[in-house]
């Protein structure tokens, strides 16, 4: 019967040292601490996995502001020299009708000196009155002269 006791002692004494571990505030504080440093660990890596992502999206938005920057500077510098060019033709459609604009002025300033509608008209009159191609030259004058003779 010793034995049974004693193993009767010995189970009663394992669960209140159990009953003492539980109630123990120290072990509670290392199991308290364990899961918070866990709960921490878990938070940093959440963090890093999400700080690694904001990370890869601000790479991603640099590099399309960068490939905007570029399309913008190459368009800048096509629309820059298709406007030189626009600026080229208009400056030689100036010099082109500035040259017209002068031959305009002296053509007519040459027509002023020209006879006018009504003075042809008058001229045509004369024309028909006088009948000029009825007029006899010098050779066919002369050619009668001789021949009368």
């Amino acid at each position: 019967m010793d034995d049974q006791n004693i193993n009767k002692n010995v189970n009663n004494n394992n669960k209140d040292t159990q009953n003492i571990n539980n109630q123990n505030p120290f072990l509670d504080s290392k199991k308290q601490k364990r899961d918070v440093n866990q709960e921490v660990l878990r938070t940093i890596i959440d963090s890093a996995k999400r700080l690694r992502l904001l990370e890869d999206r601000y790479i991603t938005i640099r590099k399309k502001t960068q490939l905007t920057d570029q399309n913008m500077l190459e368009a800048n510098k096509q629309f820059n020299s298709e406007f030189r060019a626009i600026n080229d033709e208009i400056d030689k459609l100036k010099i082109l009708m500035k040259e017209m604009n002068e031959k305009l002025d002296q053509l007519i300033s040459e027509s002023s000196g020209l006879a006018k509608r009504q003075e042809l008209i008058t001229l045509s009159k004369y024309v028909d009155l006088w009948k000029p191609m009825e007029f006899v030259t010098r050779e066919q004058l002369e050619r009668e002269f001789k021949l009368r003779k």
